[in-house]
């Protein structure tokens, strides 16, 4: 088992591998760490660390703070981009079928976008 984990330290998952079970999945973790390894698949191969706030502008537009998130290079892009088009196969044909999404119209909606096509979302706080 030393060795296994040993191994498999290389692959910088952020969650905890106990036994061998870990390739059937059963690498313990939070949701956040789930989401943060497979985020490197969409992110080009970089593990990304997740910001709670991007940035902080004042009620004049002016930028207050910026977040800098660590980047870290864990797979080659191609890599990457291969594991992410098999994923994308067993949701689309193979027996991840019952993962995939559908919108009001009944047609599939594509899972795993890049950063840059998700929804962008805002928040403002206003303190007097």
């Amino acid at each position: 088992m030393k060795e296994f984990a040993e191994e498999a330290s290389h692959l910088k998952l952020s969650g905890e591998i106990k036994d061998l079970t870990a390739a059937l999945g059963s690498v313990t973790g939070t949701p956040l760490n789930l989401a943060i390894d497979f985020s490197v698949f969409v992110n080009g191969g970089y593990m990304i660390e997740p910001t709670l706030i991007r940035e902080v502008r004042d009620t004049q537009d002016v930028l207050i703070y910026i977040a800098e998130p660590k980047k870290e290079r864990i797979y080659d892009s191609l890599d990457a981009s291969v594991i992410t088009a098999m994923l994308k196969t067993v949701v689309s044909n193979g027996t991840g079928s019952r993962a995939r999404v559908y919108d009001r119209n009944g047609l599939p909606i594509e899972q795993g976008g890049k950063q840059e096509q998700r929804m962008k979302i805002e928040r403002y706080f206003i303190v007097e």
